[in-house]
Parts: C-alpha cells; structure tokens; sequence
C-alpha cells in the first residue's frame, strides 16, 4: 500500500486536518490487500484492521480492541519475515502506514520519523532534506516503526 509523505512542508500547520482512523473489515474491497504482506507464508485473517492517521487514533485502537478482549497486533505498514503480526490467532491489526511523515522538529532540534514511513522513504528524505543518514538494512520496504524497533537489518 503506497501513501503520500510529507517531507516537512505542512510542519506545524493547524489547518492540516487529520483523516478519521480507518476500519477495514472483511466485506471490504481493501480487505484482502492488507492480509497480503511481504511474505505470503503468513495471511493475515483478523477480525479487522484499523488504520491509524496519528498517535492518538493509534492509542485508541488498542484501547478499543483491549476493551473488546481482542488480541491485538502492530504493523508499520511494511513487512515482517515472520508471523509476528499475522499470526493465526490475531484479530485486530493496527497497521501504522498513513502515519508517514519524516520531517524535523525545529523546537526539540531532533528527526521525526512517523512509524509507517518506509525506510527507503525514511533515508530518501532525511539525505536530501538534511543530509543525514541512519543504518538500515538492504530492503527498503521496511517500515520504519519495525526498523527502529529492531527489525530490518538484514
């Protein structure tokens, strides 16, 4: 799944409006395409997935699917060479990939990278806009939440 990435230009714009956190269920015609990861040992069958736009829809998704007594997973919208996320029990997937911002935080003076930025889109920005680089891995389909978490080295 591809999404647009802000490389900063929108920084700090209280205009900028975030989208509704998005449900997937499976009568959904983007159903399928969310089980269907990287590694096709794995299909996901949740009871959901749940999009999330930003940290707080995000902290809401599991909220909601603790209350609901659902075993819950987490994906940064790239792949996992095991069945971490889609393992057969899971029932609710809340997949991070709309939250694909790299930019930088002038007033903490450090890198934002958002979880379902790709590590490809996350070196890409982070060398032309500034520069800078981190280590990474050779695929860049990674997404950067399981990169940073320790995945992705390759």
């Amino acid at each position: 799944m591809k999404h647009d990435v802000s490389y900063g230009e929108e920084e700090n714009n209280p205009a900028r409006s975030t989208p509704v956190s998005t449900l997937v269920t499976p009568d959904d015609i983007r159903y399928d395409n969310l089980c269907h990861a990287y590694n096709y040992r794995f299909i996901a069958q949740p009871d959901y997935f749940r999009l999330a736009h930003s940290p707080q829809q995000a902290e809401e998704a599991v909220r909601e699917a603790v209350a609901a007594g659902k075993r819950i997973t987490v994906r940064s919208g790239g792949h996992c060479g095991e069945d971490f996320v889609a393992a057969p029990d899971v029932q609710v997937i809340l997949d991070l990939s709309p939250m694909s911002r790299v930019d930088f935080d002038r007033e903490r003076n450090a890198f934002v990278v958002e979880a379902g930025a790709s590590v490809g889109t996350m070196i890409d920005a982070l060398f032309r806009r500034w520069g800078v680089t981190v280590p990474v891995g050779f695929c860049m389909g990674v997404g950067a939440g399981g990169h940073i978490s320790g995945g992705g080295y390759g």
